[in-house]
């Protein structure tokens, strides 16, 4: 567990070969003492796999993809498809896939995504941070799809996230802006 802590230190302090190192030692020790699908070694794989998402190598993100499918296998096997656990990774996952581009990718990180919104609205409500932030994801990759139907779809998702985050943060926060920047491309995007 040692390790692990270090791990992230390294990692938020921007070491990020140290931290690689690191995780992938407690990932082999953890999944010889405990298992491949233990908690602990589920944990430590999400973490890699964020990591190796920064580094937006075609071999990091094809790590990162594999990571991430082993710990929601993981996490729904332990806790189920709609456990907060398991919908973050899912959102994780819809990120990686998402940014990747490729048309499968990208119809795999909507499914993602629109699996997350479901389940985080049946556990916390539609108006929950977890909930907004899956609605955010989905609007935006619905807008570089860019057609009618996927753009009409963004602009309600993000009136919807606006209005929640505006309740939640205020209108000046950092979020708020950040979906207001967002909402403006699709704005300009629809003309």
């Amino acid at each position: 567990w040692d390790k692990h802590q270090v791990g992230a230190l390294f990692y938020r302090f921007g070491q990020l070969t140290e931290a690689k190192a690191l995780y992938r030692e407690v990932i082999v020790g953890y999944s010889k003492e405990h298992g491949a699908d233990h908690e602990w070694t589920l944990l430590v794989k999400s973490n890699l796999a964020t990591l190796l998402k920064t580094e937006r190598t075609a071999q990091s993100i094809a790590e990162a993809k594999a990571l991430y499918k082993e710990v929601i296998a993981g996490e729904t096997l332990h806790y189920g498809p709609d456990a907060e656990d398991t919908l973050l990774s899912k959102g994780n996952l819809a990120n990686v896939l998402d940014e990747e581009g490729t048309v499968e990718a990208v119809a795999e990180a909507k499914a993602l995504y629109e699996e997350a919104i479901a389940g985080h609205t049946q556990q916390n409500g539609p108006d929950h941070l977890s909930t907004l932030l899956s609605k955010g994801n989905l609007a935006t990759l619905l807008t570089t799809e860019g057609t009618a139907e996927s753009m009409k779809a963004a602009h309600a998702l993000f009136t919807e996230v606006l209005a929640g985050e505006t309740r939640h943060y205020g209108a000046g926060h950092e979020q708020v802006l950040q979906t207001k920047g967002n909402f403006a491309e699709l704005l300009h995007r629809e003309g």
